[in-house]
């Protein structure tokens, strides 16, 4: 108690010193132990369902006659036959995934739905605050119009009514009877990513994709089928089983389609882990490093510190050894000291894990999976303590190393005169090294991933996304006749291009939304085509500023007659005639119907997508209820603008979805930039850190030279020979550091070589040389400005003493 209450009162003295320390070590350690807590969510952490392990998603891909695989999507009746005839999964479960209008409530909300089959609720433990989920009464071809909630849909729209299983809610112009309302703490099991955040459950039959039952040539990427894997059944035979299922079945219902000969299907099982976490694996790895290794950053800063803080309480040290005081009283007296530090530094790292804790899950939960379950936990406390232990251990251990027990005698009895205490050049050697090696390997592990980041964010998509805005319409009454809904949407296109603002007009959907897949074959029949698809009307290249390059696109005859003409990007024309012009010629779809090129227009990629693929565009039916509206320079457009014109003549039509273009664009990026901002303060964070603990380490190196420096001025030596003189001496722990940095990185590409060939680019070996160089200049930087201090004084000064 007394040591303690002794370091706590020498502590007070010091505050400057005090703080530094708390608030590095606090900051540090709380961004570790908001890494650690986040890997161990992500990478350790079991799910919140029982057998985990055994629960898998189906993935339905099929593959042309060459083998290559195009299409990963469940067909419709493909589907229904799996789940209703497999034998490999104890339960298994259908979704489809939708946003629907719920025109029971005032405001008519889009909500997310999601359609299931009974066992969802079974299969992930739903347990219900009211009433029940859905039994075997209520599964597939039982059409019974019942509907479960969340909880959060029942607190935010109905209020935590108590009546609410009396009520129903209106979808569709169906009217579903709530028959359950599930509990706060269920976890939705993210099968369609972590944006998946479903607030009203309908049975399976309800779903959109249902007019497809017999249609077993159209796939729907929103279908999906998991299932609990039996114990006996493995992976593997549930693969092969599956595959034999669905491919005999498949092949029987196609075989009059010409365009699927040879074709066949392959089912692959992903488990849950892979399907919510996917191949991020790599990353969370990359941060808790980089996470580890600023912390390491920190505490060389603060072993740093301590040794000075030695150096100055020689005479006080000297005074405790006169009186009885051995080698391992100072050690317990070090280690109390740096126990009280870190006990004040642990508070500020537990804010600093709840700040990061909140962040992510107010800001990143689009992206990063399972944040509702994010919280501190005992692997958070444990590593806490573990970092307050091994820290306290490490600067006692160099406080206490870091001076010469037999020299505090003689330092007493000769009154402190030319024995000071100096810290041994070889700890100081260790510490520039163990500096330079750790911020080089950060900044190029944040360099390599702002790297990517920023290609990712600046590369071209192929066409201009500025001013444009995109929106749907629906109407109240879903039984209009198709000439009734072509004539509302042209009366409404003709009024949007008559507004001031609005300088053009396209009845098509959003560029930046996924196309597609459709199927064509070579009029000779000998080279069959997996490409995206769209379906565009006649202004919609131009108001997209999508450049052709061969041809024409559509005209408004086009349109209104549904001509049989199909426009195609430069990678389809490539493939079909990499010399002549494919203008003219003839591509047929599944059913055999020819359609004729009659454009080529330039490839454009999607945001954050890989690549570009190849593309085809088709005329659009006029009666189409989406709009691209393209705004004039220095004009905005809101939806409440929109509103007003759809209700001058259609009251009866709503807007169901607005959004501008670019702003949907910026949230599609908003990985990539959050990397860019996260891996650029970690540079800068890391860059600070480590140029102020080198400063410290070289500074105290050049202090204790200062009069060998002086004397070297003073007969006549040049300012450049001595900075030389003086970097070149600690030059080697330098250069040790950036060997130490090569050689971290050569292991982790030998080892991990799998997971990190993506960011292998031809630039990674010019960041690593940008790195090394940048560290390297930090580290002459830090040598020169404590230097620059003395060259700048007469000599005389220099020589005034030795200490």
């Amino acid at each position: 108690m007394y040591a303690l209450k002794r370091a706590f009162e020498e502590l007070k003295l010091a505050p400057g010193f005090s703080f530094i320390v708390v608030v590095t070590l606090g900051l540090s350690i709380g961004i570790l132990l908001w890494g650690v807590t986040l890997s161990y969510l992500l990478l350790v952490k079991p799910l919140p369902y029982e057998k985990q392990e055994s629960l898998f998603v189906a993935k339905h891909a099929l593959f042309n006659e060459k083998g290559t695989n195009n299409l990963t999507a469940f067909t419709y009746p493909g589907l229904v036959h799996a789940y209703s005839n497999q034998s490999v999964f104890e339960t298994t479960a259908l979704i489809n995934v939708e946003d629907n209008f719920i025109t029971s409530i005032e405001s008519h909300p889009i909500l997310r739905t999601a359609f299931v089959t009974p066992e969802w609720f079974s299969l992930f433990q739903g347990k219900f605050e009211l009433g029940r989920g859905f039994n075997e009464e209520e599964g597939i071809n039982t059409h019974k119009p019942v509907a479960v909630l969340s909880y959060n849909i029942w607190k935010e729209t109905f209020d935590l009514d108590e009546n609410i299983l009396n009520k129903t809610v209106t979808i569709n112009d169906i009217n579903f009877a709530i028959i359950g309302v599930l509990k706060q703490s269920f976890i939705e099991p993210k099968v369609l990513g972590s944006s998946s955040n479903t607030k009203i459950w309908l049975p399976w039959d309800f779903n959109a994709n249902r007019q497809l039952h017999n249609d077993w040539g159209q796939i729907r990427p929103n279908l999906h089928l998991v299932g609990l894997l039996k114990n006996d059944v493995s992976p593997n035979q549930a693969e092969q089983k599956l595959t034999k299922l669905i491919n005999e079945s498949w092949k029987e219902n196609v075989a009059q389609i010409e365009f699927f000969n040879e074709w066949q299907i392959k089912i692959h099982l992903t488990s849950f882990n892979q399907v919510i976490f996917g191949n991020n694996q790599i990353k969370i790895y990359l941060l808790l490093l980089a996470t580890f290794g600023l912390l390491l950053i920190a505490c060389t800063n603060i072993a740093n510190l301590f040794i000075a803080r030695t150096a100055k309480k020689q005479r006080a040290l000297a005074i405790q050894a006169a009186i009885g005081a051995r080698q391992h009283h100072l050690y317990r007296y070090f280690f109390v000291e740096s126990f009280i530090l870190l006990l004040c530094s642990s508070i500020l790292a537990l804010v600093i894990v709840y700040i990061g804790i909140f962040v992510i899950q107010q800001y990143f939960a689009v992206v990063v999976p399972r944040t509702e379950e994010l919280s501190v936990n005992g692997i958070t406390l444990i590593t806490l303590f573990l970092a307050i232990i091994m820290l306290s251990t490490i600067f006692a251990f160099v406080g206490s190393k870091s001076i010469n027990y037999q020299r505090l005698s003689q330092s007493l009895n000769s009154s402190g005169k030319g024995t000071g205490i100096q810290v041994s050049k070889r700890i100081r050697n260790g510490l520039i090294t163990i500096q330079v090696a750790l911020a080089s390997f950060i900044v190029f592990l944040s360099s390599v991933l702002l790297h990517e980041s920023i290609n990712i964010i600046k590369e071209p998509l192929g066409y201009n996304l500025e001013n444009l805005y995109h929106f749907s319409i629906s109407p109240s009454n879903p039984e209009l006749t198709e000439q009734e809904v072509i004539n509302i949407t042209t009366n409404l296109t003709e009024r949007l291009t008559q507004h001031p603002s609005i300088k053009s007009v396209s009845r098509s959907w959003s560029p930046i939304i996924q196309a597609r897949n459709a199927g064509f074959t070579t009029s000779d029949g000998k080279e069959d085509y997996s490409n995206e698809n769209r379906y565009v009307d006649a202004n919609y290249f131009d108001v997209i500023e999508q450049p052709i390059l061969q041809g024409r696109t559509f005209s408004p005859d086009d349109i209104k007659l549904q001509n049989n003409v199909i426009v195609i990007n430069d990678i389809f024309a490539q493939q079909l005639n990499p010399k002549d012009n494919v203008v003219g010629e003839k591509l047929f779809n599944p059913a055999g119907t020819p359609f004729s090129i009659i454009g080529v227009v330039k490839s454009i990629k999607l945001p954050a997508n890989a690549k570009p693929q190849m593309r085809t565009y088709r005329p659009r039916t006029r009666s189409t209820t989406n709009f691209i509206v393209k705004v004039k320079n220095h004009q905005s457009l809101e939806r409440d603008e929109i509103v007003s014109i759809l209700n001058e003549g259609h009251s009866q039509w709503r807007v169901s979805s607005f959004e501008n273009i670019h702003q949907v664009k910026t949230k599609r990026l908003f990985i990539p930039i959050s990397t860019t901002v996260i891996t650029s303060l970690l540079s800068i964070v890391t860059v600070f850190i480590s140029g102020i603990g080198l400063y410290g380490v070289l500074s105290y190196s050049i202090k204790i030279r200062k009069f060998e420096i002086g004397t070297r001025l003073a007969v006549g030596a040049k300012r450049s020979s001595i900075i030389w003189l003086m970097f070149s001496n600690n030059l080697i722990p330098v250069l040790l550091g950036m060997i130490a940095c090569l050689i971290g990185i050569t292991l982790i590409y030998y080892i991990n070589f799998n997971s990190i060939q993506q960011y292998l680019t031809s630039n990674a070996l010019t960041l690593l040389v940008f790195s090394l160089c940048l560290i390297f200049a930090l580290a002459f930087v830090a040598c020169y400005v404590p230097l620059r201090k003395i060259l700048n004084n007469p000599p005389m000064f220099s020589l005034q003493t030795i200490d």
